[in-house]
């Protein structure tokens, strides 16, 4: 009796045939199936790809048909295919090929124009950070999310993750800057695709600023505040500087780095004559204007021998003009009041 062999039938089934696969996702499930055998043969599968731009095989002589794929070392291609056959050892099936069209994404995102909004940086200031990321490679999956780093608390420490997406987007991160003058910050970002692959840019640096305070007090104000009283009583009597109701002498102007100042002011005591007679403090009055040097739309306030703020939050260049006001009662006495005014420049409130 003369027994014939045969060969096995083509497999029926190729899985998957589609899907991206890449980062940490990097094992292809793959599963050729549906080969049978008249003559009872163990049938073993061969599966190709053409992954490379031609066919070769990714496993061969296996006995299930289920094959882990692992493609973590292929660069970003579109559009591979599988096809597989059955085989007995002494004759194979014919191909079968599902016309599959699977992508992998091994590729990194790349980073662009990395900069902050600042030129130079002080203390305290709020900075904001940024840097653009591409997904820009063929089956690339687009962007997932972004961590900002820097050690300007003194050590590395990162941001929480935040989302973002598309296939180009910026990672934006705003911080406040705690690193003292005279000290370098070191940031960079870190950003990943939706597969895993990651990227960072590298470390940036720049030195914090050196903030500084002056201010030019006009020489009026400088030698003090003085009132010709002739006449009693007197109702809110201009200071010699204030020249009525045009450009007042008294005024301190602002230079500074790194910061706006708050302005104030305050009176070494009570007023005072050469004849002696003394008016207390609460009769003097004061008005300020940071735009207007003849100080016409301004509130009254009264001195203090603290605390007189006399500009808020003002940038370097700007000047507080100041007019001063004295009421003098019917029983004190007439003739040249005076006061000495110190005026004090701090950093404003961030």
């Amino acid at each position: 009796m003369n027994l014939a062999a045969t060969a096995p039938t083509a497999p029926t089934s190729l899985i998957p045939t589609s899907g991206t696969w890449g980062g940490w996702n990097e094992t292809v499930a793959i599963n050729c199936s549906g080969s049978t055998d008249e003559d009872g043969s163990d049938i073993y599968y061969y599966i190709q790809s053409n992954v490379t731009g031609s066919w070769a095989n990714i496993v061969e002589d296996d006995a299930d048909g289920y094959y882990d794929w692992n493609i973590s070392t292929y660069n970003n291609t579109a559009g591979i295919n599988l096809r597989c056959f059955a085989t007995d050892w002494l004759f194979n099936s014919s191909w079968y090929n599902e016309s599959a069209s699977l992508n992998i994404d091994n590729a990194e995102p790349t980073w662009s124009d990395v900069n902050r909004n600042e030129t130079t940086v002080y203390n305290g200031w709020s900075v904001m950070f940024n840097a653009t990321w591409n997904e820009s490679q063929i089956a690339d999956v687009g962007l997932a999310g972004f961590i900002f780093s820097t050690n300007d608390s003194g050590s590395w420490e990162n941001s929480t993750y935040y989302e973002f997406s598309g296939t180009t987007n910026t990672s934006n991160f705003t911080r406040q800057i705690l690193t003292s003058a005279g000290s370098n910050v070191g940031w960079y970002f870190w950003a990943n695709d939706s597969l895993g692959n990651e990227n960072e840019t590298t470390i940036q640096e720049f030195p914090v600023g050196s903030k500084s305070i002056s201010i030019a007090i006009s020489s009026e104000l400088s030698a003090g505040v003085r009132w010709i009283i002739n006449q009693l009583p007197t109702a809110r009597g201009n200071a010699t500087g204030n020249n009525d109701t045009s450009d007042t002498d008294y005024y301190v102007t602002v230079t500074s780095t790194g910061t706006n100042v708050d302005l104030s002011m305050a009176a070494d005591g009570n007023l005072t004559t050469d004849g002696g007679a003394i008016l207390e403090l609460d009769y003097e009055e004061y008005r300020y204007n940071t735009s207007e040097s003849a100080v016409t739309n301004s509130d009254y306030y009264t001195m203090a021998l603290s605390n007189s703020t006399i500009g808020r939050d003002l940038v370097s260049g700007i000047t507080s003009y100041l007019k001063f006001y004295l009421t003098v009662p019917g029983n004190q006495s007439v003739g040249i009041y005076n006061n000495t005014i110190a005026v004090y420049a701090e950093e404003a409130a961030l």
